[in-house]
C-alpha cells in the first residue's frame, strides 16, 4: 500500500515538474519576443550561406536562395578562363 502511495507521489511530482518547465520556457520565450520587438530593425544585417556550387540552371534553388538570404559567401579561387565568381556576384546583386 505504501509503495503504491509513493509511486503516485512520484508520478505527481514528475507531472508538476514537466508543467513547471514548460511554463518557464513559455515565459522566457515571451520575454525574448518582447525584447526583440522593442529593438529597431537592423537594415544592415547580413544573413546568408555558402554559394560555392552555384549553377544558373537550378532555378528553384536560386529563387529560394534570394527569398531567404541577402548575403552569400562565394569561393575566391578564380581559375584561368572561368567566370563563375563574376556570374555569381552579378546574380546576387541583381
Amino acid at each position: 500500500m505504501e509503495a503504491d502511495l509513493t509511486a503516485a507521489k512520484v508520478g505527481w511530482c514528475n507531472l508538476s515538474l514537466v508543467e513547471s518547465m514548460w511554463a518557464g520556457e513559455v515565459a522566457v520565450f515571451s520575454q525574448a519576443q518582447q525584447e526583440i520587438a522593442q529593438q529597431d530593425q537592423r537594415t544592415n544585417f547580413l544573413f546568408g550561406a555558402n554559394f560555392f556550387r552555384h549553377s544558373p540552371d537550378k532555378k528553384e534553388y536560386n529563387r529560394r536562395f534570394q527569398e531567404l538570404f541577402n548575403f552569400a559567401t562565394v569561393p575566391f579561387y578564380p581559375q584561368q578562363g572561368k567566370k563563375t565568381l563574376l556570374v555569381s556576384s552579378a546574380w546576387l546583386h541583381g
